[in-house]
């Protein structure tokens, strides 16, 4: 429901893992053509590909010479993607090594892993009752070399975020959706492997019963309940979606378009919007410069006012309503930063826009009309 990387993400690297694990000659290049492309959505989940790639070159039941093919073929697939990466970001930040999101010390810190570990286990329980929790026991039930690569990969997605900045909004578990998707794709496979054993417990299989017991009742059951399980997973999953208010996200994520088409419409040309929450929304809708003001140094709001209006622009404030506080408290030592006049207008009731030269007007008596637009 909310377009983000996390989604294509993970399902390229499930997509990576289910070809990686193929038996054809190409099932390694196809592999490292995904994970180059979840690469490129989502660089920092690089460590899910040298798990994938560590898992061919020691792939159980093949010759040495053919493992070596395969994890060759993979690297090979995958690294268009983290060149353009590379790429990318040395032309934007100056390095291979920089994003735009910060410095790796001001992103990770070993501090922030018990409070990470413990949001996560939270949430996960919370968001995804207990049925996730069969996957603990893939080790005793299911293969062993496809066991440890899923598992594998499930660390290798936690690990990468346990030590990231610590959020605390429950959403924020689509960080681990490609570990999320693997475990409920072995949830399901250990409940099938536990239902066989009911029906043929091992000190009583045999092999000719084991091969024929596919087509008899008893595989028909087992069938069954894997597919009622799925169901079940499923009626939940939209019960629980329905009470975090996941199917309001359209009409709640909207304001970002109408705020962008309102600057686009309403504003001049020449306007320059100092927001954070909605630069992206007033870049792309509005067709707008933008200045983030929680990256603007607290001391300098008046002087980064004056600079615009001398380079031919006009100032104009976006917040939506929680930003104003958080505004106020950065640049208390300004006049602009009171934010202590109406805004010019209002959109949707969720983004107000305000205007700087109406604060000497309305200090001097003169009114300031808001226009509230849908």
């Amino acid at each position: 429901m909310q377009p983000m990387s996390d989604v294509p993400a993970a399902a390229l690297w499930v997509l990576a893992a289910g070809t990686a694990t193929g038996g054809t000659r190409r099932s390694p290049m196809m592999a490292g053509l995904a994970a180059s492309a979840a690469i490129l959505v989502r660089p920092n989940l690089l460590p899910i590909g040298v798990v994938l790639g560590l898992f061919l070159l020691v792939r159980p039941q093949r010759l040495w010479r053919e493992r070596a093919r395969d994890a060759a073929m993979f690297v090979a697939a995958s690294v268009p993607g983290c060149l353009l990466v590379a790429v990318v970001q040395e032309v934007f930040y100056g390095s291979p090594l920089r994003s735009g999101y910060g410095t790796l010390p001001t992103l990770f810190a070993t501090e922030h892993i018990v409070p990470n570990a413990v949001r996560y286990a939270s949430w996960m329980w919370q968001s995804h009752g207990v049925g996730w929790l069969f996957a603990l026991a893939a080790p005793f039930l299911l293969p062993g070399w496809l066991t440890a690569l899923l598992l594998s990969l499930v660390v290798a997605n936690v690990a990468c975020y346990l030590p990231y900045t610590v959020f605390s909004d429950w959403w924020y578990l689509r960080f681990l959706l490609p570990a999320i998707a693997i475990l409920v794709v072995m949830a399901v496979a250990v409940v099938d492997a536990l239902l066989h054993l009911w029906r043929e417990p091992l000190w009583l299989a045999r092999g000719p019963t084991r091969e024929d017991s596919g087509t008899s009742h008893d595989g028909w059951s087992q069938r069954c309940g894997v597919f009622v399980l799925a169901i079940v997973c499923g009626v939940f999953f939209i019960r629980e979606a329905r009470a975090r208010g996941v199917f309001d996200l359209q009409r709640l994520e909207a304001r970002y378009e109408r705020a962008g088409l309102y600057v686009d419409s309403q504003l001049p040309p020449d306007a320059l919007v100092v927001t954070s929450w909605e630069s992206g929304s007033v870049r792309y809708y509005g067709h707008r410069k933008t200045l983030v003001w929680d990256a603007l140094d607290p001391a300098w709001l008046d002087r980064a006012v004056a600079y615009l209006r001398r380079r031919g622009y006009e100032p104009y404030l976006l917040f939506e309503p929680w930003e104003e506080a958080a505004f106020r408290r950065r640049f208390a030592g300004s006049t602009i930063g009171r934010l202590d006049w109406p805004p010019a207008a209002e959109i949707a009731g969720q983004v107000r826009i305000y205007r700087p030269d109406d604060r000497e007007r309305y200090l001097n008596g003169t009114g300031v009309p808001t226009e509230y637009a849908r």
